[in-house]
């Protein structure tokens, strides 16, 4: 009935219109509303509750749910939200919160490490006074001298003073201690250095014995210039040096040993866990018992067949919290386990498949017993791939704080019909659980997700001439029965994959490229002792076989297409006499044959990519043209032989532009540019290489917040919008966790509310047929509600059908 209504309402006004095409005023651009993420957007590691009802989240991220914050958040139980924490700023200057401790004045002390990258040292510390909302860094002094440093743990010693343990340091090097006493009431620092530098300390932590002793836990690496060796050491203030904890903790076989967390228990003994096989004259499995009474390492019960520890906390009495990874005696894989540490009880708490999950290394504890953590790349799609869990001992089971986007997408493949292809590292993009590979309709806004794919590292996808598409991945692909590496067949009809394994010597499949014919061209790979080995060969549809090609490769190689059938080789190899050579060669994949194009023992390239008139576009650092220091980009013309360096944008530096980004219909190439400072931190711009003319345009507004890797991808899209995708969590003012669509037109595609009242009705139908047929153009919007490229009838009956609640055109 409602939807017979409206066609009478369209009915009415459609005498009114006028045959027009589509012309509608253009904005300026901007970027479409994004999807939150989930938790925090990057390491969430120091938990600290404030009240009843919030939790203070530190670590290092840009956003937390849907807010930007810098690191420092406090989540809501009761409302599920994340609110910033203004006054946690630094200007320009990168802060990461390891651990938040309470003053006996209320205040916050967080253990910190900011970057380095300045004129100002490093602070290890911050006062937080939440309260009047302030934020203060500390400077550690001895005496006359200021050390700076990163502060990794806190423990209280009594007296109000503090063990703190990490990196700390004179700016001149000259003196180094894994830890340090801080009284922050009267601000005296006393570090507890040893003989020489270890970059290790920095992932140090620290415990206080009941007999006020302290001890810390640092990484005992064989093959490093380490002088604290024995993984847990005690500070012996009569000789003034850090000694082996009753012999220490390390590995039978001489291998690197780690210790990720020290927990003391409520009788006063500590617990280590971590990477390691022996404590004292024990044999052990990561965990290790010491009792301040005896002195010693004591006996324990097995908890686990094999594994290591990340992190533990302790659930009152025996019973103990631990996150890492676990193989229990009937094969039981766990990341979280509950155990009892006097029966040796042992109860996996959820999260029983992820077998590639990694938590932070500090759980958080509130009143109620229930736990915070950070994770980090769980593999059993029950949570997504980064973020902030909260687990209950009632339920035993995580849930992630909030529902929202998590990950990286990399890479985008537009498909012929208009819709495109995301790839990348992620459990959830666009609102929609879809693990590493997703569809994106452009008409929609919507993705879908593959429906029996779970693969991991996936590389971009090219298109088969049947339509079906081919990339390529590694790792495991449970859902496709298999493990192992290969090409993946990606139906985007059905939303299903398949799999063609390497051949049994190269396995693995690094690069997959479609020909003309459906046969596919790849570049294989296997690890021969530290360094990958490739060969090239091409694998027959006809005969489900692969033929190998007798043609030497360079290490790092990539393939793209080319010509006339042929391909693209490029690459950097390590030669016989210790020097990077860089090649760059066009190889026929029918015959095999190749044709040398650049070759030189200076230069080291990192992309090269066709364009429509047969040059060539290439990114590195070419030593031979005088181009030593920065990263520069060249063009290369066959019929001349020659490279030109391009010209860049205005105030834009080689090394501030990203790799190739994508090729528009015409050949035109996308590049992300800095838009000043350090490439990895600093704002990206959209800009567009117009290789008919070798000039530049913007063409996209700014992502931030970019995250580590540098993986993007730029795609454009029918109509000319873009996609983007990457390590960034913002785009302008918009939410964007690695997904943003870039807009020159003025409403959201499928968005009813024409006139801006707030509204979906009959007032939105009249003012859409007052913009087709020529008026009220200062709604600045897109007559073309259903994308057809025309402004007529079927807009209006589609724009009825969306407010009567129908699907989007």
């Amino acid at each position: 009935m409602r939807n017979r209504f409206w066609s009478r309402v369209a009915g009415l006004f459609a005498g009114m219109l006028v045959s027009a095409g589509v012309c509608q005023a253009q904005c300026a651009g901007r970027w479409l509303p994004g999807s939150g993420v989930a938790g925090v957007d990057g390491r969430a590691s120091a938990f600290l509750r404030l009240d009843e009802h919030r939790v203070l989240v530190g670590g290092s991220f840009a956003t937390a749910g849907s807010t930007p914050a810098k690191s420092l958040a406090i989540y809501d139980r009761d409302t599920g939200i994340f609110a910033a924490v203004p006054s946690f700023e630094f200007g320009d200057r990168y802060a990461a919160v390891n651990c938040i401790h309470r003053l006996e004045d209320g205040q916050l002390l967080l253990g910190t490490n900011i970057d380095r990258g300045y004129s100002a040292p490093p602070y290890g510390l911050v006062r937080l006074d939440t309260v009047n909302d302030l934020s203060t860094p500390v400077t550690l002094a001895e005496g006359d001298v200021a050390w700076a440093g990163v502060t990794r743990s806190i423990s209280p010693l009594g007296g109000g003073r503090l063990l703190m343990t990490g990196l700390y340091y004179i700016p001149n090097g000259q003196f180094q201690a894994p830890a340090g006493i801080y009284d922050p009431n009267s601000g005296q620092w006393t570090p507890l250095p040893a003989e020489q530098w270890i970059s290790v300390y920095g992932e140090s932590v620290g415990a206080v014995l009941a007999n006020g002793d302290v001890v810390v836990g640092v990484s005992d690496l064989p093959n490093s210039n380490t002088v604290l060796r024995g993984g847990v050491l005690r500070w012996d203030p009569q000789a003034q040096r850090w000694l082996p904890l009753d012999g220490g903790i390390g590995d039978a076989d001489g291998n690197d040993t780690y210790v990720n967390a020290l927990l003391t228990l409520p009788g006063g003994d500590l617990l280590s866990g971590g990477v390691f096989t022996t404590a004292g004259s024990l044999q052990v499995r990561g965990l290790a018992r010491y009792s301040p009474a005896s002195g010693h390492w004591t006996e324990m019960p097995q908890l686990w067949q094999s594994g290591f520890v990340s992190s533990m906390v302790s659930l009152g009495g025996p019973e103990v919290l631990f996150g890492g990874f676990f193989e229990l005696g009937d094969g039981t894989k766990a990341s979280a386990l509950r155990a009892n540490l006097e029966t040796g009880k042992v109860t996996p708490a959820g999260l029983a498949m992820a077998s590639r999950s990694y938590f932070s290394p500090q759980f958080g504890v509130i009143s109620d017993g229930t736990v915070f953590a950070g994770f980090n790349g769980l593999a059993d799609q029950t949570l997504t791939a980064q973020g902030v869990a909260m687990w209950t001992p009632e339920g035993n089971e995580w849930r992630a704080l909030t529902d929202g986007d998590s990950g990286a997408p990399g890479t985008l493949s537009p498909l012929a019909d208009g819709s495109v292809v995301v790839t990348g590292d992620f459990a959830r993009v666009g609102g929609v659980d879809a693990r590493n590979v997703a569809l994106y309709e452009p008409s929609t806004g919507r993705f879908t997700a593959v429906s029996n794919a779970l693969i991991s590292d996936v590389g971009r996808f090219r298109q088969l001439p049947d339509g079906r598409l081919v990339g390529f991945f590694g790792g495991a692909t449970e859902a496709l029965g298999q493990v192992g590496a290969g090409a993946v067949i990606l139906n985007p009809a059905t939303r299903e994959t398949s799999l063609i394994p390497g051949p049994e010597d190269y396995g693995a499949v690094a690069r997959a490229l479609p020909l003309p014919n459906g046969d596919l061209f790849a570049a294989l790979e296997r690890t021969s002792g530290s360094r990958p080995q490739h060969r090239l060969a091409r694998y027959q549809t006809q005969t489900s076989t692969w033929a190998m090609l007798d043609v030497s490769l360079p290490s790092f190689t990539e393939i793209n297409p080319y010509l006339d059938g042929k391909v693209i080789l490029y690459g950097t190899n390590l030669n016989q006499d210790g020097v990077f050579e860089a090649r760059v060669s066009l190889l026929d994949p029918q015959s095999g044959a190749t044709t040398p194009i650049y070759a030189s023992t200076q230069d080291w390239l990192f992309s090269a990519r066709a364009l429509p008139d047969g040059d060539i576009v290439s990114g590195g650092y070419f030593r031979s043209m005088g181009l030593a220091s920065d990263y520069r980009w060249v063009r290369f013309h066959p019929a001349l032989g020659t490279w030109d360096v391009l010209s860049l944008p205005e105030g834009v530096f080689g090394w501030q532009l990203s790799d190739v980004e994508g090729e528009a219909a015409n050949g035109d190439l996308f590049f992300l540019v800095s838009d000043g400072g350090n490439y990895r931190r600093a704002p990206l711009g959209v800009y567009r290489y117009q290789w008919q003319t070798n000039t530049w345009a913007r063409v996209g507004g700014t992502v931030s917040g970019v995250g580590s890797g540098s993986t993007f991808s730029v795609a454009e899209l029918p109509g000319g919008d873009l996609a983007v995708v990457g390590p960034f969590v913002r785009a302008g003012d918009q939410i964007a966790s690695g997904f943003a669509r870039w807009t020159n037109l003025c409403s959201d595609p499928c968005d009813p509310d024409i006139n801006r009242d707030g509204n979906a009705d009959s007032d939105d139908v009249a003012a859409l047929i007052d913009v087709i047929a020529g008026g009220l153009s200062t709604l600045r919007i897109n007559p073309d509600f259903n994308h057809d490229g025309n402004a007529d009838q079927t807009d209006i009956d589609a724009l009825v059908n969306v407010v009567a609640g129908g699907e989007c055109p």
